[in-house]
């Protein structure tokens, strides 16, 4: 396996296109015969390079998207239970608007208004958080 300093720019790119065709850094590694570590090594070493990998990874992820979206839509490949489960993590994984459960720190105060209507009556109260 090469090390980070023989990673020609021919190399670079077909890591940078099997990235973003499968979001998957072992797979990129694989089409390059080069180690993931010595590509992860790169990346910290080179921030350009670290700033293209991030990119390419998300559009791999939006391939991904667009995969299980055409499998839901009948228009796409037919995918197995297991591996939609799997497209469900790794999306999850890499996308947190998509998890169930999503954490959001705000600062500030909160003012609540909740109505009650009975009786075609209606009712407020405010509460400050």
């Amino acid at each position: 396996m090469a090390t980070p300093n023989k990673i020609t720019p021919q190399a670079k790119q077909t890591f940078l296109e099997r990235l973003s065709a499968t979001g998957a850094t072992t797979k990129a590694a694989e089409a390059t015969k080069i180690s993931r570590n010595s590509w992860y090594r790169l990346r910290k070493r080179n921030k350009n390079f670290d700033n293209d990998c991030i990119e390419a990874k998300a559009m791999g992820i939006e391939v991904l998207i667009d995969k299980v979206m055409g499998c839901a839509m009948g228009d796409g490949p037919d995918m197995s239970k297991t591996r939609l489960t799997a497209a469900f993590f790794l999306i999850k994984g890499n996308r947190p608007e998509y998890r169930d459960t999503y954490q959001m720190n705000v600062g500030g105060s909160l003012t609540v208004k909740i109505q009650k209507f009975t009786d075609g009556n209606k009712t407020s109260k405010e509460s400050g958080i």
